[in-house]
């Protein structure tokens, strides 16, 4: 077996931080895919890019910089145990969302 496989890279937790930047404002494509009929984001469709963003962050802080080295990890991400929302999320300023490895 090649003995590459076997080594794992320590890694910071801020090494694995990412940024998703929702431009409403600038970008009209933006709101046909993300806004409702009063203007509102469309929670369902954020979550969607919530999980896409914690599967990112997993990959990046498990995976290995050497993309000539096959992975043999299996990346699980972990659970919400509870979202409350509020109030209706506004398109009328843009929304950055920024996740990073917890443990």
């Amino acid at each position: 077996k090649n003995e590459a496989m076997r080594v794992l890279t320590t890694k910071n937790v801020k090494e694995s931080r990412q940024t998703l930047r929702y431009n409403f404002r600038s970008d009209a494509m933006l709101h046909d895919l993300y806004v409702d009929h009063r203007g509102n984001v469309l929670i369902g469709r954020l979550f969607e890019d919530l999980d896409a963003l914690a599967g990112s962050i997993a990959f990046s802080h498990c995976g290995n910089s050497d993309p000539n080295v096959p992975s043999r990890l299996s990346l699980v991400t972990a659970s919400v145990d509870k979202i409350i929302q509020s109030k209706a999320i506004s398109v009328a300023n843009d929304i950055i969302v920024i996740g990073q490895v917890a443990f």
